[in-house]
């Protein structure tokens, strides 16, 4: 009978050594504190600790395409405003033009993505778009993508001196 393999076993640790290492909210002896504690400072994560971090940076990476998306048609929307809004950005009834054009917008790249869909489906299909995460755009929203983008008033006060 040939020896069991050594080395698939040591790279299993012991249920002890394991115990030393699952977290606990509050550690069952000063060893398990003393042993985490150590591990953590030459750059240990627990492992559900490392799982939360990569699903926030993850999720971090998908939010921030979906505003650079949303951005993009707020942009093509401000810019299909007529010139006194556009001088005006961020007066109330600028706001109001921009968000119904935003609208506009996306029910028109709704139609061009889905020509065929009858006109119940675009309009379903467009208020599930407008409540999409990358689409969903308030006042507030519209308002602070704008000037992420870099848009401001064209009507500059002097100053004097």
């Amino acid at each position: 009978m040939a020896p069991p393999n050594t080395r698939s076993r040591a790279k299993q640790p012991s249920t002890a050594l394991r115990d030393l290492f699952r977290p606990y909210a509050i550690p069952p002896s000063t060893l398990h504190e003393a042993v985490q504690e150590a591990a953590m400072q030459v750059g240990w994560t627990p492992p559900s600790q490392a799982k939360k971090s990569a699903a926030g940076k993850k999720s971090g990476v998908k939010r921030k395409a979906r505003a650079e998306i949303r951005r993009y048609f707020v942009k093509v929307a401000f810019g299909r405003l007529k010139p006194a809004y556009q001088m005006q950005p961020f007066s109330d009834h600028s706001i109001d033009a921009l968000e119904v054009e935003y609208r506009k917008l996306l029910a028109e790249s709704l139609a061009e993505a889905e020509p065929a869909a009858s006109a119940e489906s675009r309009a379903e299909g467009l208020r599930r778009l407008r409540s999409a995460a990358p689409f969903k755009a308030d006042r507030e929203t519209l308002i602070k993508d704008m000037k992420r983008i870099g848009i401001r008033s064209r009507r500059r006060k002097q100053q004097s001196g």
